[in-house]
């Protein structure tokens, strides 16, 4: 399983590399923002957040930070909106430590499902980054 943190950890850092900003704190947020939260980032320049923000609250943020989203391309948690749209044919494991399926990312129907249903659901004013 740790060839697919590897793989998650250089996605991360390809991330940054196509980011253009010159950031001296950075925060990688994972759970739902509430208002307490918004304070707690506050103090960061750069915020990574879950593609399932909603737009209020990234809007919020964009105005004094820059906001990216994430998107794991190796796992599925079934938290997402978009864990129904993942057929079974594309899972190739489990990480019963984070209690998410491991997806075949190299898989065309994988690609339809990041492409095509996943901004369906989700990316609230995020999808500028995504490409085809």
């Amino acid at each position: 399983m740790s060839r697919w943190v590897e793989l998650s950890f250089l996605l991360l850092l390809l991330l940054f590399s196509a980011v253009p900003v010159s950031s001296s704190s950075f925060a990688v947020y994972y759970g739902q923002l509430g208002n307490e939260t918004l304070g707690e980032l506050g103090c960061f320049n750069l915020l990574i957040l879950p593609p399932t923000v909603e737009p209020g609250y990234v809007s919020r943020l964009s105005r004094e930070h820059t906001v990216v989203g994430y998107l794991s391309l190796a796992t599925v948690g079934g938290w997402e909106p978009w864990a129904g749209d993942v057929p079974e044919s594309v899972i190739i494991g489990k990480n019963p430590r984070w209690g998410e399926r491991v997806v075949d990312f190299s898989s065309s129907i994988w690609r339809e499902v990041v492409l095509n249903r996943l901004p369906v659901h989700s990316l609230h004013g995020l999808q500028r980054g995504l490409s085809r």
